[in-house]
Order: C-alpha cells, then sequence, then structure tokens
C-alpha cells in the first residue's frame, strides 16, 4: 500500500472464530485497502462501533440476534438504529425466505451468504464501500426468489 494512501477499516463480527479470523485472513491478503479486526464479542462490538472509526461491519446477524432462525430481528433493528451511519454487509447463512426479506428491511446494508464465492462477497463488499445498498448476492437472491415460487404456490402458509 502507497504512504499516505487513506485506509478503510473494516469490523468483522461473527459467531463463529474460526470463520471470523477466515474472513480476517481473506481480506488482508490485500483485497481489501485497510485495516481489518474481529470483535470477539457483544462487548467488544459496542466499544468499537462507539469508540472508533469503523468504514465497513462484515456482521453476522446472529452475532447480534441469536434467535434469528425464529425469525426475530427486533435486536438487530435496534443495534442498526443505534449505529445507523455504519455500512453494514450482512454475512449470513439463514435460508428462510421470510427472514432475510426481514434482513432487507435494514437500512444501510447489504447481503451476502455464508456459502457464496469469495469474489462474490468481494464484489458486494466494494460497491457497498462506494455507497450502493441493499445488494444481494447471487445465493440470497435464488433463496428469495424460490421463496417467493413457494408463496405463490402456498398462499395459505405464507398468508401474514
Amino acid at each position: 500500500m502507497k504512504q499516505g494512501a487513506f485506509l478503510h477499516k473494516m469490523l468483522i463480527a461473527d459467531s463463529t472464530p474460526m470463520i471470523a479470523h477466515g474472513l480476517k485472513a481473506v481480506f488482508s491478503d490485500g483485497s481489501f485497502p485497510g485495516l481489518v479486526a474481529i470483535a470477539s464479542c457483544k462487548v467488544d462490538l459496542m466499544d468499537r462501533l462507539q469508540h472508533s472509526q469503523i468504514d465497513v461491519l462484515f456482521l453476522d446477524p446472529a452475532f447480534v440476534q441469536r434467535d434469528l432462525d425464529l425469525g426475530n430481528v427486533d435486536l438487530l433493528y435496534q443495534f442498526r438504529n443505534r449505529f445507523p451511519v455504519v455500512p453494514i454487509l450482512l454475512y449470513t447463512a439463514v435460508t428462510n425466505p421470510v427472514v432475510l426479506e426481514l434482513l432487507i428491511c435494514l437500512e444501510r446494508t447489504c447481503i451476502v451468504h455464508k456459502t457464496d464465492d469469495v469474489t462474490d462477497m468481494q464484489r458486494i463488499l466494494a460497491r457497498l464501500m462506494s455507497g450502493e445498498f441493499s445488494l444481494r448476492s447471487p445465493k440470497t437472491e435464488k433463496i428469495l426468489r424460490e421463496g417467493s415460487h413457494l408463496r405463490d404456490l402456498m398462499p395459505d402458509v405464507f398468508a401474514p
């Protein structure tokens, strides 16, 4: 990196430490122009967001909302309201299209799936860093399309 070049700061918060360290290794190889750190727990996450300038948060939603798979997103919405400016790349294993639709409603976010190719994650991260929001990875889009198709086939099951 050139001397004097602006470094971005990425914070990774994943509920599985091994995945967090793997992501750090992936993005510390030069594909991310900046510093990459890991939040080890919710307290560490909140402290870093309150006392540091973080340019992007790479967040497993289950790190904040443990019962996400049950459709609960209230803590994520509270988290987003507390830190409304920080761009968030949601990195999730959620396959429930109803839950994914709730995640889409979070402001200033993009969503990638934990089974996505690294190149898809890097591409969406670059677009997020340039100010684009509401992007979804190809696998996330596929899950949402299939969910929409199921909703059309079984409207009674998916009725509000």
